[in-house]
């Protein structure tokens, strides 16, 4: 690890971690997914934080509510700049060094934003993204054609079919830019139902079960379990079918 160019403000905003291999000159920058409790400041801003980018469309305020006014944080939202100032700060000092971001969740949404801003150089390989359109848009003011031209296969966002597929559902246009990788043949959790993968449900109780499924189908535990999985050949134990 590289602690002088790690952030974890107590506060709230983006926490990173950074890892060097300086035989191979390689850097991996972790970018941390949010916090959802209520019960520190950083977790409410990070849940005020997703409500701003819609990440789960209509049912945004809904599924990050949180006890606090989020106009207390409205000053505090510079994310993307964050995350941009840790990388900046690892390239500066780590001259030569490829680097790869990565992040689960929010982590993985500031991962892929910071690494289309530099192709050729970054690469983001992120587990189940936060929709980053919003991102894109109004922190670095793309349109939606200069979006579709970024290098999708340097932009790699892996997940579960019903994480994926519910929040495309809820934001259409959740991913576009990246390579979507969908994990194949995991043992889903037992609330999810196969028609959460074709639409909305239009019951209001289905519609809530719907995003208690992709709750937990997004967990990170429940991720890092499937990603660590090998054959006895050591590759990993689950396909991926990516478009």
């Amino acid at each position: 690890r590289v602690p002088e160019l790690e952030v974890d403000p107590e506060d709230g905003g983006v926490h990173a971690r950074v890892f060097a291999d300086d035989t191979a000159k390689k850097v991996i920058v972790a970018f941390r997914g949010a916090c959802l409790s209520d019960a520190y400041p950083q977790c409410q801003m990070d849940k005020c934080f997703l409500q701003r980018l819609g990440a789960m469309g209509n049912m945004s305020s809904l599924t990050y509510s949180t006890n606090t006014s989020c106009d207390a944080f409205t000053n505090s939202f510079n994310y993307v700049e964050q995350a941009q100032s840790v990388v900046a700060k690892a390239q500066a000092q780590l001259k030569g060094y490829s680097m790869l971001l990565v992040g689960h969740s929010l982590g993985g949404a500031l991962s892929i934003v910071v690494a289309s801003q530099q192709p050729g150089t970054l690469k983001a390989l992120t587990v189940a993204p936060t929709p980053f359109q919003y991102m894109l848009k109004k922190d670095l003011s793309l349109s939606v054609d200069e979006v579709s031209k970024f290098s999708s296969g340097d932009l790699v966002a892996l997940g579960d079919p019903y994480d994926l597929g519910i929040n495309a559902h809820f934001v259409p246009d959740a991913r576009n830019g990246a390579t979507t990788c969908v994990l194949q043949g995991a043992q889903e959790p037992p609330i999810c139902d196969e028609d959460f993968l074709e639409s909305i449900p239009t019951n209001k109780t289905l519609a809530i079960r719907s995003l208690q499924c992709k709750g937990m189908a997004h967990d990170w535990d429940r991720y890092r379990n499937i990603l660590v999985q090998r054959t006895k050949e050591g590759q990993p134990f689950y396909a991926y079918q990516c478009k």
